[in-house]
């Protein structure tokens, strides 16, 4: 796969950026082209990735963010066209984004996902290695988007280090599994625990079937906050499962 990856920095690029929202997420979850052009003049970072016919195929988009006492940067959009998933440019996009903010001076990049989306727990934590500690109840409140319909939107906040070296795996084969779809204690305790996630979340929701993936979202909910809630940190996803570790 031949792309060339760049900033978006023009009026033209952000428009772009805007179309292809719109082509991925529809016209409801598009953040219009004025907010990102002045986002990025002042410390925000949005990177495209090109075909050979200069068409905008793929996207991250984020801004700096602050708590009063560090800054930071908040990745707040990662798009790809459906031609073109699977191939690896969300990971490519997404570091390429590190090392962008590392040299504009940042040391920590965070955002948010939704934890039953395995592909994406896949690239956050399994393949980039960032972590997870903070469980957000209805983020955005009710969206009536493709992916969102008739779900409250649970998020994952992610939290990359981008000064620190690239973490290993933490070895989990072995580990106790918390199926929150069967009964399980909240007493399960051990260093390293596994959380099963539904294999195929996103065709029952686009099938519809919204009382089951509800069901789902509240069951990992509820053990999500529970281990989260107790010094336990998501530290991995790998063949299905999350893997939490206590205190790493």
């Amino acid at each position: 796969m031949s792309l060339a990856m760049r900033p978006l920095t023009t009026v033209d690029d952000h428009k772009e950026l805007e179309a292809a929202q719109r082509a991925i997420w529809g016209d409801g979850a598009a953040i219009v082209y004025d907010q990102t052009l002045a986002a990025c003049k002042y410390g925000g970072i949005a990177l495209g990735a090109r075909d050979g016919a200069g068409r905008l195929v793929g996207f991250c988009y984020g801004w700096p963010a602050y708590d009063g006492q560090q800054v930071w940067l908040h990745s707040h959009l990662l798009g790809v066209l459906p031609a073109y998933r699977g191939r690896g440019l969300g990971e490519t996009l997404k570091r390429e984004q590190a090392k962008v903010a590392r040299a504009q001076g940042y040391r920590r990049m965070t955002w948010t996902y939704d934890p039953l989306e395995a592909p994406n727990a896949r690239l956050n934590l399994g393949k980039l290695g960032a972590t997870a500690r903070i469980y957000e109840v209805d983020y955005y409140g009710s969206l009536d988007d493709e992916l969102n319909r008739g779900l409250p939107t649970d998020r994952l906040l992610v939290d990359w280090n981008l000064a620190a070296a690239e973490g290993g795996r933490v070895p989990a084969d072995d580990a106790p599994v918390i199926n929150p779809a069967d009964e399980w204690t909240p007493a399960l305790s051990a260093p390293v625990l596994r959380l099963r996630l539904p294999a195929d979340f996103r065709s029952l929701h686009g099938a519809g079937r919204f009382d089951e993936v509800l069901g789902w979202r509240l069951l990992v909910r509820d053990a999500l906050q529970h281990y989260l809630g107790r010094a336990y940190i998501l530290v991995g996803f790998t063949d299905g499962y999350y893997v939490l570790s206590v205190g790493r």
